[in-house]
């Protein structure tokens, strides 16, 4: 077990104002320092998780995926390090995580205690972290509340409980001195960790700008929070060992906590909800049936000439979906839209390659008939390249909200909400830096405006 340790505490980018790694930096770095595994840990989200996991699984590292839950207490906000276990930790993680941006606190994520403590199986719980009550119990000397605290997450976690100890300020030796102590006398076993923000120890100015550029500070202000250390960096084993070098088994821990956290992911494949059909229909069969009902309505309209063009179309895309397994999606999408027409919400006529498919046209998905304008259903789905479809549906603003009602009640667990993220361009890049640095902003536009608006194609 010499030298043997693994980070359990990194946060990414997507830790918005924390971290500065992306995932895939977190990976380089413990394959630079030869960690057989390493952790991603970001603030009350899994956002890099799928991305983290794959490329650490293409490298040979293991991941293990946790993060930093903020937990209500009855006066005081607790930051807690979860780690997951097992799929049903990941499931629970899942709900930890959904509930706490459901119940905010001043927009910030938080879970209060119980609901936190009600979804604990297959997770790790870690306390004593760098903004945790414990740690400031143990500072400040509040030994009462300290054990009251221990008390209560020991009766709850059991032998899934550790202590965090590091060395990135100056009072965390009197926090590990605390800790040290209680470990002994609760049953709970220390584990060391670092904090990792950032990749190399130069890196910190590069860190500190982006947390002025977040809070709106500036480099200079001597009375804004000073946070963040040089000492959070991805640090080797040897590193770490020197640094908590009177805390060995703690760092050992490490690594074996980082050997008993274990899940897959089911990447490349589609869970869709189930649509609701009769004993004696399949998906397809019923997709079928109601598709022709409504080409039949349609072709009413239209000469007889023109009925076998439509029903070749119309038997080569109910051929592709079935080959593809969309036929629930189709049935799913037009339940929800037709369901919106009825309830008097309105509902745009369809965009995008979705526009292209009869069948979407016959179940009253989209609006517009795509042989009529020549629209091609190969843009939409395709047995030969299989990938996710698309439809892009407008709802009206006001009345969006009763869709998501409906979807929510007739689906269960099966509907979320999707984030999307935004970057930076150049020209805001050099702005916000300009600015936290305290340079004058005519300075900074003048360089900002240097830069073309789409720099892999700069002017001549």
């Amino acid at each position: 077990m010499k030298n043997k340790f693994v980070h359990l505490r990194t946060s990414s980018e997507f830790s918005i104002t924390r971290g500065l790694f992306r995932p895939k930096q977190i990976i380089e770095q413990a394959i630079k320092k030869k960690m057989p595994a390493v952790a991603l840990t970001d603030i009350n989200n899994l956002f890099a998780a799928v991305k983290f996991v794959s490329y650490a699984e293409d490298q040979g590292i293991k991941p293990i995926l946790g993060a930093v839950i903020s937990v209500k207490g009855r006066s005081e906000i607790d930051e807690v390090l979860v780690l997951i276990k097992d799929n049903i930790g990941l499931l629970n993680l899942l709900k930890i995580i959904s509930k706490a941006q459901q119940d905010k606190v001043s927009d910030l994520p938080a879970i209060n205690f119980a609901d936190f403590t009600n979804n604990l199986e297959g997770l790790f719980i870690i306390i004593g972290g760098q903004r945790s009550l414990a740690r400031r119990y143990a500072i400040h000397g509040r030994d009462d509340l300290l054990e009251r605290l221990l008390t209560h997450y020991k009766n709850i976690c059991h032998d899934s409980l550790f202590l965090e100890i590091n060395a990135i300020s100056d009072e965390d030796a009197i926090a590990n001195s605390v800790f040290a102590a209680k470990a002994h006398g609760h049953s709970i076993p220390l584990v060391a960790s670092n904090d990792v923000l950032f990749a190399n120890q130069e890196d910190f100015d590069i860190h500190d700008i982006k947390v002025c550029i977040n809070t709106g500070k500036v480099i200079d202000d001597k009375n804004r929070a000073q946070d963040f250390r040089q000492s959070q960096y991805f640090k080797s084993p040897k590193e770490m060992y020197a640094t908590l070098s009177e805390y060995e088994t703690a760092l050992e821990n490490s690594y074996r906590l980082a050997m008993k956290c274990n899940i897959t992911f089911n990447t490349g494949k589609y869970f869709l909800p189930e649509y609701p059909v009769s004993e004696d229909q399949s998906f397809d069969s019923y997709l079928e049936k109601l598709a022709r009902e409504g080409l039949s309505i349609f072709l009413k309209k239209l000469d007889s000439s023109e009925h076998a063009k439509y029903q070749n179309r119309m038997d080569l895309e109910l051929e592709s979906i079935k080959a593809t397994g969309f036929s629930s999606y189709f049935l799913i999408v037009a339940d929800f839209i037709n369901w919106s027409k009825d309830n008097n919400v309105p509902v745009g006529p369809g965009r995008g390659s979705g526009a292209g498919s009869l069948v979407a046209f016959c179940l009253g998905i989209t609006a517009l008939d795509p042989i009529e304008h020549g629209l091609l259903f190969e843009r939409f789905i395709n047995p030969e390249r299989i990938s996710m479809p698309d439809f892009d549906i407008d709802f009206c603003e006001e009345k969006r909200d009763l869709v998501f009602e409906y979807l929510k009640n007739k689906y269960k667990n099966s509907v979320a909400h999707i984030i999307t993220f935004g970057k930076l361009k150049a020209r805001m890049v050099i702005r916000d830096v300009g600015r936290v640095m305290g340079l004058s902003y005519g300075f900074v536009d003048s360089i900002s405006k240097m830069i073309p608006f789409d720099p892999s194609r700069p002017q001549n």
